[in-house]
């Protein structure tokens, strides 16, 4: 990475330094001579420009369609049109004269006085309410009921118009004439200026209106301005005459309060920044009857001021051009101290003026000045900045890399060095700059060779350091997992051990302590030795074959198995699990021995619960099917015996159905003690060897098979469970042998030992496959079941055509507890 250079600083006696301080002088001289001259332009400029925005916001304001001039005369027109509309209107004048009366309280000397409380509001009957006015008629000069119907108009329309305001610029009023009086007055106009009595006030306010109602035609009137104390503003009332009787006369004037203040701020608002505008009403003697600036000493003098009275040098050059204006169209007038830009109203008295102080017009020419000189300055500064750059990427630069890279090199940095190196420049500088650079590159070049040696010396070095630091965690992770292995196997309560599939057979290379506590051997005395050295010879042939299946077939295998250990006979679930190696050949076997011993025996003597159980419940069916249904049918034998008796010789047809009856009995008598005897052959009550001699005659009966029982001579001396069980064991195999052996023979032999009974039952059947018997029949399972009950054992032996042979072994007496049913 190119390392980035230090900023080029040129001493006071460089020759750069030199350079920049004369265009310094020479930018800066040019520069004064611009500003001199675009002074002068400039302020005459902007004094031309100042002058054409104003007369153009004079000459918009004038024209604005906002002016409310119009608005007022629009309501003037409206409500004029609206009074002679409905005192026309037929039945409107008695309906007024009624409003009068609400309006007025007549006296008993026939004056009039206006109600008290409607000056604050107070609703009339029907609910109006009216505006501002007040009048009294004396007695002797009663209205007339037109003058009662025009004046109750009146008040109704100068609430209609003047309540809604439009925003506070004027209020409206309707004035009726009688006898040449005005009947309108301001009820706070005595309070409008402290020097003037209520009676000056009124007398002009009477020329006001007399000179309303005495002009013929409809002129507009302004009346000078006044301060209204129940708006708190300077006011001033335009009034247009309507509405001429007989003589010429107007009947009624449309009278419009106007807020002067408001509409100053609706009517004059300049365009220019810093300007103002005030609008001054003059008369053409040069009354001022509004002036924004001078209303204090306007008010001084009740509004009777002119402007060359009061102290306001600054406007005087406005009245000389005041005449003279044009409505509509602006005229700009220039003072000492300020342009004004003025205009007359249309239709109005009113002069309007927008003004812009000299004074505002300093920052504006100066303000150019200093962009002139900011600009000179700019200038100035762009040529330093240019001929710096040009010395400094010719000169300046090029030594800089020059010196940069001799102090890299210096410091061991040959790449940065020749990164540097200014070898672009063609004079002497850059011959320098190539030499040194050849010389670098050599010097770089062994620098390289020796480097690259050392990296592959590390990489070497920390390849090796990897490899070491893997082997670390594999033997950690490796020691940890056998460790986790060690704790299962040795803690585990199921007898675990592992064998190893070798050429010699399996050897048994680890066992855990559970497996030793089960069979009985130490660990020592097991390692390294074979199946066939371990296991007794007679379950040698069982276990190696199962070993082999579970070797061949490569899967677990689960079986239940009994092994006669040192610790006794013990039952387990064995589970075998084959382990392959990388090549896919099982290596190891992993053999689970849970111990199910006491577990298989709690089954058996569940079992022999159960079947003792059975054998006690059919002994009491048997014996209540023998005792009450067969004493039952026994007596109702008898009854119909008796019947046949008693009747038979009367009628002959009825001893038939008698006999008929008693045979049905006598059958189900049968079917009941067959019943009985399946249940529970009485014969066993006798003993077993009586037991067997009825079996076997009930068994040549039935089946039609020859059959023979020899049994020992000496008395047997068995416990009920044990004769029922042997009796149950010879029953079933006569039952088979009569379903499926198709024998013509069959032999039972019966001998004893000293602590067993051995029963043997032959027949000449077709005889069967032992391999099939679970899929031929469930009799020899329960067979079997019934002789391990009662420790014994069961053993079938045939062969297809050879008949079949059945060995059962019984101990006279076994290690299981039976509880015996109750």
């Amino acid at each position: 990475m190119t390392q980035e250079l230090p900023e080029v600083v040129p001493h006071r006696h460089s020759l750069t330094t030199r350079a920049l301080r004369l265009a310094t002088l020479r930018i800066g001289l040019v520069s004064l001579g611009a500003g001199a001259i675009s002074y002068y332009v400039n302020s005459t400029l902007i004094e031309k420009d100042v002058t054409g925005q104003l007369l153009l916001s004079a000459e918009q304001t004038l024209q604005r369609e906002s002016l409310p001039f119009q608005e007022i005369k629009d309501l003037q027109r409206n409500f004029l049109e609206e009074f002679k509309q409905t005192l026309a209107f037929p039945g409107m004048r008695a309906k007024l004269i009624e409003d009068f009366e609400q309006i007025f309280y007549r006296h008993d000397d026939g004056s009039y006085t206006q109600r008290p409380g409607l000056f604050e509001g107070e609703p009339l009957a029907d609910g109006r309410r009216f505006a501002r006015m007040s009048a009294t008629y004396a007695p002797d000069t009663p209205p007339s009921d037109d003058t009662r119907a025009r004046f109750a108009l009146s008040y109704l329309l100068s609430y209609k118009y003047g309540s809604s305001s439009h925003g506070r610029l004027f209020n409206f009023y309707g004035v009726v004439p009688e006898k040449g009086f005005p009947i309108y007055q301001d009820a706070d106009i005595a309070k409008v200026f402290s020097y003037s009595g209520p009676d000056a006030l009124a007398l002009e306010t009477y020329e006001f209106y007399a000179r309303g109602f005495g002009t013929p035609g409809n002129d507009t009137l302004f009346t000078r301005m006044y301060w209204d104390f129940s708006n708190n503003a300077w006011m001033t009332t335009i009034a247009t005459p309507d509405v001429a009787d007989a003589s010429g006369r107007h009947q009624i004037l449309a009278s419009v309060d106007v807020l002067l203040d408001q509409l100053m701020t609706r009517t004059a608002k300049p365009a220019m920044q810093g300007a103002y505008s005030s609008l001054f009403i003059a008369d053409d003697e040069g009354t001022l009857i509004y002036h924004p600036d001078v209303m204090e000493q306007v008010k001084s003098t009740a509004g009777k001021a002119s402007i060359r009275s009061l102290d306001m040098t600054r406007s005087l050059p406005l009245l000389d051009v005041t005449s003279a204006l044009m409505p509509g169209h602006a005229q700009v007038v220039q003072t000492r101290d300020e342009i004004v830009a003025m205009g007359r109203i249309p239709d109005t008295p009113w002069v309007l003026a927008v003004h812009y102080p000299r004074a505002l017009m300093t920052p504006a020419i100066v303000g150019n000045l200093m962009i002139v000189v900011a600009l000179g300055l700019l200038t100035l500064l762009v040529e330093i900045l240019i001929l710096r750059s040009i010395l400094q990427k010719q000169v300046a630069i090029p030594l800089f890399r020059l010196i940069a890279a001799t102090r890299q090199f210096g410091a061991g940095k040959e790449r940065l060095c020749l990164e540097q190196l200014p070898t672009q420049s063609v004079d002497e500088v850059g011959e320098l700059a190539r030499a040194f650079g050849n010389m670098v590159e050599r010097v770089q070049g062994t620098h390289d060779h020796l480097e690259h040696e050392v990296r592959d010396r590390v990489r070497e070095a920390r390849h090796l350091e990897a490899i070491a630091e893997e082997r670390k965690r594999a033997e950690k992770l490796l020691l940890e997992s056998e460790q986790r292995y060690r704790d299962i196997f040795d803690h585990s309560l199921d007898p675990l051990f592992l064998l190893e599939v070798t050429d010699e057979g399996l050897r048994f290379i680890e066992v855990n302590p559970a497996f030793e506590s089960a069979v009985g051997v130490g660990r020592t005395e097991l390692i390294g030795k074979t199946i066939e050295q371990t296991l007794a010879p007679q379950a040698l042939a069982t276990a190696m074959a199962k070993y082999q299946r579970c070797v061949d077939s490569d899967a677990p295998l689960d079986e239940e198995e009994e092994f006669e250990l040192p610790a006794g006979l013990r039952t387990f679930h064995t589970t075998l699990i084959p382990i392959r190696d990388a090549f896919g050949r099982v290596q190891r076997v992993v053999c689970i021995a849970r111990d199910i011993t006491e577990r298989k025996h709690e089954e058996r003597v569940l079992h022999s619960y159960r079947e003792s159980t059975r054998e006690e419940e059919r002994k009491r069916i048997a014996r209540e099917i023998h005792d009450e249904l067969g004493q039952q049918l026994t007596a109702l034998r008898m009854g119909v015996s008796l019947l046949r008796l008693q009747f038979g010789s009367d009628q002959p047809l009825l001893v038939e159905r008698v006999q008929v009856l008693m045979g049905r009995i006598d059958a189900i008598i049968q079917v009941v003690r067959n019943v009985a005897t399946s249940l529970r052959p009485a014969a066993l009550d006798m003993g077993l060897i009586p037991a067997l001699e009825w079996l076997v005659s009930e068994f040549s009966h039935n089946a039609g098979v020859a059959c023979s029982l020899r049994a020992c001579s000496d008395r047997l001396e068995l416990d009920d469970e044990r004769v029922t069980a042997i009796f149950r064991l010879i029953q079933e195999s006569l039952t088979n042998v009569a379903r499926h052996a198709q024998a013509s023979c069959v032999e039972i032999h019966l001998q004893r030992s000293a602590d067993h009974v051995f029963i043997e039952v032959r027949d000449d059947g077709k005889g069967f496959d032992p391999k099939q018997l679970s899929k031929r029949t469930l009799g020899m399972l329960g067979m079997r079941e019934r002789g391990s009950m009662l420790g014994g054992t069961v053993s079938v032996d045939s062969a297809p055509g050879q008949g079949v042979r059945v060995q059962v072994a019984i101990p006279f007496r076994t290690d299981l507890e039976l509880p015996r049913a109750r």
